[in-house]
């Protein structure tokens, strides 16, 4: 339990860090104006303000199962900050920001995977369905390609397209399975034990609310600029 509760707090910090960094790398340097912070300040501010409310959300049990719920409160978490995300991508200025951050920088961030171990744990713990596992693995597998890319894109090897796609391709279904089990296993429309419900609470929301749309949405952006052939 003690490992399982260090490592989703761990992700709960480094993973928006990580994502401030490497959109940090898309911004031009510019100083403010006026005492005015710059674009990429709000940016800064914005992920910032965004992780502290689900880190203080989490705590207070906002997010947990309630007798009654019509839905599971986690995918409000989950879908708002994709969403947004999604459209900033309709924005010129955002496309720019991205386009510019080098891709085995936006690739091999995703190597935070590697600690989705912590899946093996709450399925040997009996925290959730013993299918978890599979997610582990498949996390596990997901954050050594993510590293495995970066390195081949940031020496400019050719190799390193193929390992990003296939990257994305093992993510991509390793988010939608671990999604599958937690809204097929969730108390509201399932009687399995033991249940999903403990990923809606602390600490391991952390996971649902921080780390899965960041990793969801670095796997939108480096696709299309895979599909655009930008490093």
């Amino acid at each position: 339990m003690i490992l399982i509760n260090i490592t989703s707090m761990v992700l709960g910090i480094l993973v928006p860090v990580l994502f401030a960094y490497v959109l940090g790398k898309g911004y031009p340097s510019e100083s403010s104006a006026k005492g005015k912070p710059s674009t990429k300040g709000k940016m800064i501010l914005t992920i910032s303000t965004w992780a502290i409310l689900v880190w203080g959300l989490t705590i207070s049990g906002a997010f947990s199962y309630k007798m009654g719920d019509m839905i599971p409160r986690f995918t409000i978490a989950l879908l708002i900050p994709v969403g947004v995300g999604v459209v900033l991508l309709f924005s010129e200025n955002f496309r720019k920001v991205i386009d510019t951050i080098p891709l085995s920088a936006l690739v091999g961030m995703e190597t935070f995977r590697i600690l989705g171990f912590v899946f093996l744990l709450v399925a040997v713990k009996g925290l959730g369905p013993a299918e978890f596992a599979s997610a582990g693995y498949a996390d596990m597998i997901t954050g050594s390609l993510a590293l495995i890319a970066g390195i081949l894109l940031w020496l400019n090897i050719k190799s390193g397209f193929a390992v990003a796609w296939v990257f994305n391709a093992i993510g991509l279904f390793d988010l939608a399975n671990v999604s599958r089990l937690l809204l097929f296993n969730y108390p509201i429309w399932s009687d399995a034990q033991p249940s999903s419900a403990a990923m809606a609470d602390f600490p391991l929301m952390l996971i649902v609310g921080l780390a899965a749309p960041v990793a969801l949405l670095v796997h939108i952006y480096s696709i299309r600029r895979l599909l655009l052939k930008k490093l």
